[in-house]
C-alpha cells in the first residue's frame, strides 16, 4: 500500500488542471469523453507515420 503525500496530490491536481485533462479513475474519465465528445486521454506525440502497402 503506497501513501501519498499532500505534496503529491497538489502536483497531480497542477498537472491535470495545467494539461486540461479530467482527473479520475480510467471509468470516470472514459464516462466524461463519451458525454462530453472530447478526447481526455494523451495520444501519442508527433506526425502519424506513413502506411506500409
Amino acid at each position: 500500500m503506497s501513501l501519498r503525500t499532500l505534496e503529491d496530490e497538489m502536483k497531480e491536481i497542477k498537472y491535470f488542471t495545467t494539461t486540461g485533462r479530467a482527473l479520475g479513475s480510467e471509468q470516470f474519465v472514459g464516462e466524461m469523453e463519451q458525454k462530453l465528445q472530447r478526447r481526455f486521454t494523451l495520444k501519442s506525440p508527433g506526425r502519424p507515420g506513413k502506411k506500409k502497402e
